[in-house]
């Protein structure tokens, strides 16, 4: 006999599904945003339970398409209904439709009111974003820019701005639901740019250089302005710091050094040059190295007579035949048990000594010693690098043992008396 509990689980099974769904249940989707204008298809996101069939109709409220996913364009604010009727289901359900005000707006700004807006180089951008006639709503936000700028919030705050890079169109998107308006800020940046026939690389950055003759006090750098032309009618000046103490150049001429390159005079030396760019509100600036002089002398690195000895063996190394060499020198200092630990100097801090201790034993390690390879052996070498040349010296062997190992064996750990271990 078939028990009420049966006919009771098998009732929900059909009302129910297999999966916790009512068979003849209608989830309509949405609500739905848009924008004032915008369309909307009402059946996105529709889930019918599995009661319907194959071939469901929809039967939708007003002059709506009976169609599963009906578009409306425009989009009229509202409730709608919808009937889906097939095999024995015949559900209604219902959606609702939200339009934003005609005048919801974004209004993208960053330092100041104006669109679009100049700054110099180095000042940073503030970006932000005001939105307006929202009826209420939530309002999310989206910014895009050049070089790869991506931020969500209303205000990215300063963002940096180092390099002409950070110029062009920004955007920002302002969504509330499926509606989303955008606005944009030009920025323009003005950068402070020098050429030069003296322009060298060094060090990781462009130096103006002049290598002087024997006898030779004095050199000769030419500069010239080499901001694009598209920046013209922002500048309002030009300015020149030479950095040696000598009285600043100044001109309101935007092609001042264009054709022939205005000329300047340094003494020996390392000196620092600044080209400013002014506006009416701001100025731009870069520093540029200035080296005057010749390839450095041979540096020296010598350790003491008696070098060897065990680990750990710690030696002082004098290091001499620097002091005539111009500043903006770099030194670096290598000890061949260590060579991926250089140290590097300047001319103003290459010290006088240099202490350096061997941790390892230099058993099948060899050391070039300018034209001579020194087998099991450690060195040192040091390297004077400018802009006009370079030298170096070096000096070993130096040649290193670990200590010997103390250790002792028996023949049993225990013994008869009168027995030998």
């Amino acid at each position: 006999m078939v028990s009420f509990r049966y006919y009771i689980l098998l009732l929900i099974i059909v009302l129910k599904g297999v999966d916790g769904f009512a068979q003849c249940e209608v989830n309509p989707g949405g609500p739905f945003t848009v924008c004032a204008n915008g369309s909307v298809s009402l059946g996105t996101g529709m889930v019918l339970g599995n009661g319907f069939g194959n071939s469901p109709n929809y039967n939708w409220q007003g002059a709506i398409n009976d169609v599963a996913n009906p578009v409306m364009n425009p989009a009229v604010a509202g409730t709608y209904s919808v009937t889906v009727t097939g095999n024995a289901c015949n559900t209604t359900a219902s959606v609702v439709v939200n339009v934003m005000p005609a005048n919801f707006g974004v209004s993208a700004t960053a330092n100041t009111s104006t669109n679009p807006i100049t700054i110099c180089q180095g000042q940073s951008i503030d970006l932000n974003a005001t939105s307006s006639n929202v009826a209420g709503n939530s309002v999310t936000y989206s910014w895009s820019g050049p070089n790869g700028f991506a931020n969500n919030t209303i205000n990215p705050g300063p963002i940096n701005n180092s390099s002409t890079a950070a110029q062009g169109t920004y955007t920002v998107s302002a969504s509330v639901g499926g509606c989303t308006i955008t606005d944009n800020i030009d920025v323009t940046v003005i950068p402070a740019q020098i050429s030069s026939s003296n322009f060298q690389s060094f060090n990781g950055s462009n130096w103006l250089v002049y290598c002087t003759s024997p006898g030779e006090t004095t050199g000769f750098v030419y500069i010239s302005n080499a901001i694009a032309s598209q920046y013209f009618a922002a500048v309002t000046s030009y300015t020149v710091n030479w950095g040696d103490g000598s009285p600043n150049f100044t001109s309101n001429d935007d092609n001042w050094g264009t054709p022939a390159a205005i000329e300047h005079e340094y003494p020996l030396g390392l000196h620092n040059l600044t080209y400013t760019v002014n506006t009416a509100g701001c100025s731009s600036s870069t520093q540029i190295n200035v080296f005057v002089g010749n390839q450095p002398a041979s540096p020296l690195i010598q350790p003491p007579a008696n070098a060897q000895g065990c680990t750990p063996f710690t030696l002082d190394f004098g290091i001499s035949g620097v002091a005539q060499n111009i500043p903006g020198t770099i030194y670096t200092i290598t000890f061949s048990d260590e060579p991926s630990n250089p140290l590097t100097f300047d001319q103003s801090n290459i010290p006088t000594q240099i202490t350096h201790t061997f941790n390892t034993s230099s058993c099948n390690s060899t050391f070039q010693n300018g034209s001579i390879s020194e087998n099991n052996a450690f060195g040192a070498s040091i390297q004077a690098v400018n802009p006009c040349g370079s030298a170096s010296g070096s000096a070993g062997p130096i040649r290193t043992s670990e200590p010997p190992t103390v250790s002792f064996t028996q023949s049993t750990n225990y013994a008869c008396v009168g027995e030998i271990v």
